[in-house]
């Protein structure tokens, strides 16, 4: 996925869409992925004042997953590309304390492999999220990602005088 702020894409043709995460609007400059997104939501309009943060333009929303206390689930995933590139990701959900708390644990690594030599592109997120039911109505949560890239580094060219 990639950001409206990169793209300039207009969801009403008035602005770029804000991005929020969770419902919560923020300058969010880490595009959005699906190795942790549960959902996206795209409001439009008047939902978007009414019901987002109220940007006539739009709203983007990623709803991150959320820890589950009923069920152990797993899941992986290798893809792989042309030029060697890669895409690794986990993610697991552990009932610790069955129907009262839980902890989501993803990471993901991106790797991304181009025909013109040397140049790369890695990624790697890793994401958790603790889900707590003290009673049978109340639920907490709480969640944490981080980010770090390695983008191809810039070279410099060495000036040269003019040979007589």
């Amino acid at each position: 996925y990639t950001s409206a702020l990169d793209t300039g894409n207009r969801v009403r043709g008035l602005s770029t869409a804000d991005l929020e995460v969770d419902n919560f609007f923020g300058l969010y400059r880490i595009p959005f992925d699906s190795y942790n997104t549960q959902a996206i939501e795209i409001e439009r309009g008047p939902n978007s004042i009414i019901f987002g943060s109220g940007s006539p333009a739009g709203i983007v929303n990623q709803d991150r997953i959320q820890a589950t206390a009923d069920k152990l689930a797993g899941e992986a995933e290798i893809q792989v590309s042309s030029w060697g590139g890669q895409r690794e990701t986990f993610g697991l959900n552990i009932p610790l304390i069955k129907d009262r708390l839980a902890i989501y644990v993803a990471q993901m690594y991106d790797s991304e492999g181009f025909e013109q030599k040397p140049s790369y592109d890695y990624t790697r997120r890793e994401y958790a999220a603790f889900t707590l039911y003290p009673s049978r109505t109340t639920r907490r949560s709480s969640r944490a990602a981080s980010r770090s890239t390695i983008t191809t580094p810039t070279t410099r060219t060495a000036s040269r005088r003019p040979t007589m």
